[in-house]
């Protein structure tokens, strides 16, 4: 979830067809970013919040640089 209009419209309509519903931010650059920013990540966790969800941020810097990053570079 990046706290963003897409992602808290999916995940409150979700909650509103009774499904079990979890708020995910993969925290993926290092700080200073645009993406992912921590602005983002609590705005993700408030509408949480507010859905009565739970919220966790996972880090994936390493997965993500290993896996996407680096080969999009060396391209």
């Amino acid at each position: 979830m990046s706290g963003g209009t897409d992602s808290s419209a999916a995940a409150a309509m979700l909650v509103d067809q009774g499904c079990e519903v979890i708020g995910l931010t993969a925290h993926m650059w290092k700080e200073g970013s645009r993406c992912c920013s921590l602005e983002d990540v609590e705005r993700a966790r408030n509408f949480c919040a507010y859905l009565g969800i739970r919220h966790y941020v996972v880090n994936t810097q390493e997965i993500f640089t290993e896996k996407s990053d680096n080969p999009i570079v060396r391209e």
